[in-house]
């Protein structure tokens, strides 16, 4: 695989996706993480998420997920943050996961308080909904534009 190293982005990513098992997210990663590729972003579940509230144009966050909205939201990436792209997106993923441990301390905050009315319920790792609901955060609405723009 190192005599690849010296193709373009597409050409390599067409020889990855070439081997058994290996999809367009996939050959992404490698071009990012092993090939030093820092303006490929590998569009999984999660930089969908943020696409669709951050970065997409409205009429664009209800399409079906495929290769063209693929190549939408890497665009918009790009476009966003040149470059090193796919490493912004990894700090955004990070961002995101900090977030969720926020959520998760709170929601077991919520459980050594007792958990209100009927007790507890749950643990601090899966609390009940009553609980959940109690420690969610507040979150901010989508932008009506890309950030910048």
């Amino acid at each position: 695989l190192d005599s690849l190293a010296r193709l373009c982005d597409e050409e390599l990513r067409a020889e990855l996706v070439a081997l058994c098992g290996v999809g367009r997210k996939v050959a992404d990663c490698v071009l990012l993480f092993s090939y030093g590729r820092d303006s490929v972003v590998p569009v999984d579940t999660h930089c969908l998420q943020m696409a669709r509230r951050f970065l997409l144009p409205p009429a664009a966050r209800d399409k079906s997920f495929g290769p063209a909205l693929y190549e939408q939201i890497s665009a918009c990436f790009v476009d966003l943050f040149g470059p090193l792209a796919g490493w912004a997106f990894m700090t955004l993923f990070a961002g995101e996961l900090a977030d969720f441990r926020r959520r998760v301390a709170a929601a077991a905050a919520a459980a050594e308080e007792g958990g209100g009315p009927g007790g507890g319920g749950g643990s601090p790792l899966r609390p009940d909904k009553r609980q959940a609901r109690r420690a969610r955060l507040p979150t901010q609405p989508a932008p009506s534009s890309p950030p910048g723009k």
